[in-house]
Order: structure tokens, then C-alpha cells, then sequence
């Protein structure tokens, strides 16, 4: 009986995963309102799970379990006029959301803003601009641009011809972390302002702004919700900030001990490691998630990937080469000798760009001095033989200078003359 028990709790916990899997909560103040419609429109053709929840004080929804993980693995948060998301939902909330490795989108715009959604953004360092403040600029008839050349393009996939309108938009100010991604700047004749006072003026604004955690969770904040009419700009939103597309991970990190022309010299036991001036060969294999296919295929890099031994500093900094391609990975390689320095050291591939996942691989390995049987016999040392001449050249000069101190005599000039 015990057993069954436990087969249906794991049963129940199973069901209860595949019922959260892939799941977005969306909330809005109204479903009609349009731009809503069309992106949760999108959201389901990207294979997504859509719950919808109207935005109010008195009403909840829960984001976490009773072990504080994430119920939904995404959340979309449409401009509101109320003052909480839920009664029991705050900017403490959402920071929790994404820390634990959740997606979410923001959408804003000039004539609401929604408190905790603010003090969010702003933890991140995306500060959008209050209430009421409007974005002016007597160049753009209408707020609609056409040709526009988004800053990622892992994130937004190429130049946009076709006409986006930014009505009512919110314009944000960014703080310089370096896990901010910037996306679409303002015009240098553009300014946000409310009477007298300005929020932004010239192109220091931006239209979009996403983020990536260390933890890869990602967040993506909109100034206007009419940006959602374009359908393919919808998409390229939802596949980053939801971890379709831009995703790649580590699918092997291997070392070896080679000889200097890359042949392996096997470790005889686990007692057996690197040594001062062994040569080493090192590999990664990186994968490419494919939404279209629901698969792994191989990622190619556009820039190098590059790989560190490190102990304290980096001893060795190498751009690995593309050496081996197969159905679902790609395969970066170098051969390297380790330094004349023995002690702790780490192989390390740390590789971060904006709008890709960030792959941190590491190893610690140790690597030991010479054994007294392992230094090279000294006419084994090219430059030696200079040493090893004047050794001899001592040696027998010493041994001649004593053979003609020890023979040789002085005769006596007196030993030939009679006494008289």
C-alpha cells in the first residue's frame, strides 16, 4: 500500500507540472481592448498556455507553491489603471518571480503607471517615465517611424520596413548594468516632458528595453502597446523573453593530456594529472535551441569564444576554433601547454553576449611540479654543451697541471762540482 502511495503522489506531482508547463498569465484591465487580443493571439500560436487575469486589489493569484517556486513559467503584465496587480502581489513578487528563473513582459504607456511594475523595473534599472509625461517630437508625423534598425538583433531578428506606431509611448532612462539590453533609442529631436518639466530629451530615451539575469530569466519592458500590432515584432518579443529563440547551452567541456602534436597520453589513474609544460587539448560543444523544430541544433558563433586556464589571472586566454559540426552541436577546440607554474587551476569558458543565454563553464584541475627522476639530463639541454666543455676543459687542465707539478724536478746546478 506505501508503494501505491507513493506512485500516486508521483503521478500528482507529474500531472501538475504538465499542467504548468509553458504557462503564461496575462494581466489586463480589459481582454477587448485590442492590442491585447492580437498578442494573446500570438501567444498562442507560439504553442503557449494563455490564463488570463484582470488586474484588481481585491482579487489574488498565486505565483509560487508551497516551496516558493514558480507556478508559471511566464507572466505579461498589459498596461492598468489599478493601483496592485493582485492583493497579494507586489514588486517584491515579481522580483521573486524572476529570481527564481521567470520570464515576464511589461507593457507601458504614457497615461498609466502601474506602481509595483515601476519599482520593478526600476530594481533592474529600467526607470520608465511617470503618468502623464508625453513624448514629443515635431519630426515623426504621428509617432510612426518606418525603417528602423533595432540595437540586437538576437533579440529582434532584422531591420523593420514596415510602419510602427508609438502612440501614447512611455520612454525609459537605463542605468549602465552591463545585463541591460538596450533595443530601440529615441530621435536626437525627440523630448518627454510634463509642462515644464523633462524626463528625456535627444536619443539618451529608449522605446524597449530587455534584461537577462545571471539566472538567464529574462525580462522585456514596451512603451507602447501599439508596437504589438506589427505581428512579426510581437513574435521576436515573445520567442526572446519567453526562451524560444536565443537560447544555447554547453552539451559537453572536456580535457585531455596530448603530446605536442595533439596525440593523447591517457591519465594512468586518478592520482595522475597534469604536469608543468604538458600540452592540453580542450573542447566545448555548444548547442542552438530551435523553436521551429523543438530541437538542439549546432550554434555557430559570430564572434569568438574564448577560453581561459586560470589561476588567480589568466595564464592562458585562447579563441577556441571551430573544429567539428554535428546534427546537434558544434564543437570549439584548441590544443595549449600548461605554464611552468604548478598549483590549482581552473578552465574556464565564460561566454556572455546581449541576447543570448550566458554559457559559464568551469573545471578546477591541479597541476604539479617535476618529480627529481622527471628534469631533463643535463646533455639533454641544448645549451649545456658550452657548460659541459668548460667543465672538462677545467677537469683536464687540473689533471695536466698536476702530472707536470708531480714529474717534473729541478736539477741541482751544485750536485756536479768536487769538494775540496
Amino acid at each position: 500500500m506505501l508503494s501505491i502511495h507513493r506512485v500516486f503522489i508521483t503521478l500528482v506531482m507529474l500531472l501538475a507540472c504538465t499542467v504548468f508547463a509553458k504557462d503564461v498569465l496575462v494581466f489586463v484591465d480589459e481582454l477587448d481592448s485590442g492590442n491585447a487580443d492580437l498578442f494573446v493571439n500570438e501567444l498562442k500560436n507560439n504553442g503557449l498556455d494563455v490564463i488570463i487575469q484582470k488586474t484588481g486589489s481585491t482579487e489574488k493569484k498565486e505565483l509560487f507553491d508551497i516551496n516558493e517556486k514558480n507556478i508559471f513559467d511566464n507572466l505579461v503584465i498589459f498596461p492598468t489603471k489599478s493601483k496592485k496587480l493582485a492583493s497579494n502581489i507586489d514588486h517584491d513578487s515579481l522580483l521573486h518571480f524572476s529570481d527564481n528563473g521567470g520570464n515576464i513582459i511589461v507593457i507601458s504607456n504614457d497615461e498609466v503607471s502601474q506602481l509595483d511594475s515601476t519599482v520593478f523595473l526600476n530594481q533592474l534599472g529600467i526607470y520608465p517615465s511617470p503618468k502623464g509625461y508625453k513624448y514629443i517630437d515635431h519630426h515623426a508625423e504621428d509617432f510612426v517611424f518606418e525603417g528602423i534598425d533595432f540595437l540586437n538583433d538576437y533579440i529582434i531578428s532584422a531591420e523593420r520596413k514596415e510602419k510602427i506606431s508609438f502612440n501614447n509611448a512611455s520612454i525609459a532612462l537605463v542605468s549602465n548594468s552591463e545585463y541591460l539590453i538596450p533595443l530601440l533609442q529615441t530621435t536626437r529631436t525627440s523630448v518627454t516632458k510634463l509642462g515644464e518639466q523633462i524626463w528625456h530629451a535627444g536619443n539618451q530615451g529608449y522605446f524597449a528595453v530587455s534584461f537577462q539575469g545571471l539566472n538567464n530569466a529574462r525580462v522585456s519592458w514596451i512603451g507602447s502597446s501599439d508596437v504589438l500590432n506589427d505581428v512579426n515584432l510581437a513574435q521576436d518579443f515573445i520567442q526572446w523573453t519567453f526562451q524560444l529563440k536565443g537560447v544555447i547551452k554547453a552539451t559537453r567541456f572536456n580535457h585531455k593530456r596530448v603530446d605536442a602534436n595533439g596525440v593523447e597520453i591517457p591519465f594512468v589513474d586518478e592520482d595522475d594529472y597534469y604536469k608543468v609544460k604538458d600540452f592540453s587539448s580542450f573542447e566545448i560543444g555548444l548547442s542552438e535551441y530551435d523553436s521551429k523544430t523543438d530541437s538542439w541544433v549546432p550554434f555557430v558563433a559570430k564572434d569568438a569564444v574564448q577560453f581561459e586556464f586560470i589561476m588567480l589571472d589568466p595564464y592562458q586566454r585562447l579563441n577556441l576554433e571551430l573544429t567539428d559540426k554535428s546534427e546537434n552541436e558544434s564543437i570549439y577546440s584548441t590544443i595549449f601547454q600548461v605554464p611552468d607554474q604548478h598549483g590549482m587551476f581552473t578552465f574556464s569558458v565564460d561566454y556572455k553576449r546581449p541576447g543570448l543565454s550566458y554559457i559559464s563553464e568551469q573545471q578546477v584541475v591541479p597541476v604539479r611540479h617535476l618529480a627529481n627522476d622527471e628534469y631533463a639530463r643535463s646533455w639533454e639541454i641544448p645549451n649545456s654543451k658550452v657548460y659541459i666543455a668548460g667543465y672538462a676543459i677545467v677537469v683536464v687542465s687540473w689533471i695536466i697541471f698536476v702530472f707536470v707539478f708531480v714529474f717534473s724536478q729541478n736539477k741541482n746546478i751544485d750536485s756536479g762540482k768536487k769538494k775540496v
